[in-house]
């Protein structure tokens, strides 16, 4: 358990060492199959927290689609990579190390269509403290659809408005 002490620091101080980052990510399609599927595989979230085993506050996601769609899914958080590399298709029967290396889970709204064709999707004030992998500077996520209709992850990009500590 990490120590904590409040008084290494002034407040002044402690603000300025915190980092305000928004990282873009372009998720690998996986299946393009309806609700409670694996929407697409684990990909990595680079440079997440500013220190190796450091934490930081997902603050916001924002999901932005090349088509005119429902893009409901929810973000799994986690800590490592998975070893496989993507949960199972049906989201059944995951592994305890799949389970312990869960920081949380964000279930992001259906969107908005914007222009013709795009869906863009955003979830604010989130507010998820996360922490790496020891040796590690990165959080990783994968994503189940919860569309009533089948939809592909092709086109998506993911969007982390994060605070480091």
């Amino acid at each position: 358990m990490a120590k904590t002490n409040l008084r290494n620091f002034t407040v002044q101080e402690k603000l300025n060492k915190m980092d305000v980052d928004y990282i873009t990510v372009t998720p690998a399609s996986a299946v393009a199959d309806a609700n409670n599927k694996c929407l697409y595989d684990t990909f990595e979230i680079p440079n997440a927290v500013a220190v190796p085993g450091g934490s930081c506050i997902i603050q916001s996601i924002t999901a932005t689609h090349l088509a005119s769609a429902d893009i409901s899914h929810t973000i799994v958080i986690l800590d490592s990579n998975l070893s496989g590399g993507t949960p199972d298709a049906s989201m059944g029967n995951l592994s305890p190390s799949v389970i312990s290396a869960v920081q949380g889970i964000v279930p992001m709204p259906d969107g908005t269509a914007i222009g013709s064709g795009d869906t863009v999707s955003s979830l604010l004030s989130i507010g998820m403290i996360a922490k790496a992998a020891e040796g590690s500077t990165s959080l990783f996520a994968f994503g189940i659809s919860n569309a009533a209709a089948a939809i592909t992850s092709a086109g998506m990009t993911l969007k982390f408005g994060i605070v480091k500590d």
